[in-house]
């Protein structure tokens, strides 16, 4: 799982425009992607986006591997409060990768790199749920 995002802003509920963080999950082996639009990367909204990316799959990976950047899901060494006991309750494996690292996740990273230079620029978001909406149907057809 990884955080991407939008090269332009997108409409908010409020009024205003903005570029909020995109939770990607891609399935290494088939390229299967799902992406969710999510208000902050703070540890609650990462774990609730990989819930619904989870439902949305249909069913829970053995593994989830995570960039190791600034997601919310770690703190320091550990992993942020609430982690481990959310891949207690899938009975999931956190992995997360080494920073700058980019041989551990090659196939991921290119389809990260299709959404955020394809897919996301020749597309226009009228709002998150639409954002939502749109790579639901079109990330598994490239």
């Amino acid at each position: 799982m990884r955080f991407v995002v939008p090269p332009t802003k997108i409409p908010l509920e409020d009024g205003t425009a903005g570029s909020l963080p995109v939770l990607v999950l891609t399935a290494a082996h088939s390229r299967f992607m799902l992406a969710r639009m999510l208000p902050t990367r703070t540890t609650e909204d990462p774990l609730l986006g990989s819930w619904e990316l989870i439902r949305r799959l249909g069913r829970v990976p053995r593994r989830l591997i995570w960039d190791n950047e600034k997601t919310g899901i770690r703190r320091g060494r550990r992993h942020a409060e609430g982690v481990d006991a959310f891949m207690g309750t899938l009975a999931t494996r956190l992995v997360l990768l080494p920073p700058n690292d980019p041989e551990s996740k090659g196939v991921v990273e290119r389809r990260n790199g299709w959404f955020e230079t394809s897919f996301m620029p020749a597309h226009s978001f009228a709002s998150p749920a639409d954002f939502d909406a749109q790579p639901a149907v079109l990330c598994t057809k490239s």
